[in-house]
């Protein structure tokens, strides 16, 4: 797909999207009592896939990014992450050195054979 396919069809649903997003995280912090819902406006924005819809070059160079993965290694490395995600609260050791590893298998094809190694040993359902 050329970039003015892209902008043509994709970003619509894209800004929809973001923009259902950001309504819902302007009712969570109503919900929650927060005072002003626009004093952090970094953290609203960093769920957003285009936080500035005028540029949408980089949004179309992360989904071509996207085409490198399959499905398969996506859901490996979700799978890693929640392991990991488990093993940072409920135990003890260096998570920086865990996530370079994350980062380390995600960019290396095939890195991902500790969620084949470890499926009978998980804590989620």
């Amino acid at each position: 797909m050329n970039f003015n396919v892209f902008k043509q069809s994709v970003l619509p649903e894209i800004l929809t999207h973001d923009k259902e997003t950001k309504a819902k995280i302007e009712a969570w912090k109503e919900f929650l009592g927060e005072k002003d819902p626009k004093e952090k406006t970094g953290s609203a924005h960093d769920l957003l896939l285009a936080s500035n819809p005028q540029n949408a070059y980089p949004v179309f160079q992360i989904f071509q990014k996207s085409e490198n993965f399959s499905l398969n290694e996506l859901q490996d490395a979700l799978i890693f992450l929640s392991d990991l995600d488990y093993r940072l609260k409920s135990s003890s050791f260096d998570a920086k050195t865990a996530f370079e590893m994350f980062i380390i298998k995600i960019c290396s094809k095939g890195g991902f054979v500790y969620a084949y190694e470890n499926q009978d040993r998980r804590h989620h359902f």
